[in-house]
């Protein structure tokens, strides 16, 4: 999400220096204050709170490591760089096709529930 838009050649196959408009910059000033605001935002705040509003309703909290998450299989458990191009997860060994995101979401569940001593292959009835 931070990351450096990468520059685009312009007609003339060269890149335009001195004051490059939005349109030249890729949308790299567009997202400034997006990164502004998430390198800004109070992240323990936001544990803190989801913590105290699970507690009174009675639901565990519980922290995962979200390295690799995104990066990882969910089917075949292969991990890899190359499993994921930009927001697409297309796994290298087994061929499964998910959004980068949602593939790193299924990833920090099944973690989660096997810190829970659930196993997450099991479905409910």
């Amino acid at each position: 999400m931070k990351s450096r838009c990468k520059p685009k050649p312009n007609e003339n196959g060269g890149y335009d220096s001195a004051k490059p408009t939005l349109r030249e910059r890729n949308g790299q000033s567009a997202k400034r204050g997006l990164n502004r605001s998430i390198s800004n935002a109070a992240w323990g705040e936001l544990v803190n709170k989801i913590e105290a509003v699970a507690a009174k309703s009675g639901i565990p909290v519980i922290k995962i490591n979200p390295k690799h998450t995104s990066q990882r299989c969910p089917k075949c458990h292969h991990t890899s760089k190359e499993n994921r191009k930009k927001e697409k997860f297309l796994c290298t060994n087994c061929g499964h096709y998910n959004d980068a995101d949602v593939n790193g979401a299924v990833n920090i569940k099944i973690r989660g529930l096997k810190k829970l001593g659930i196993d997450p292959t099991r479905r409910a009835p």
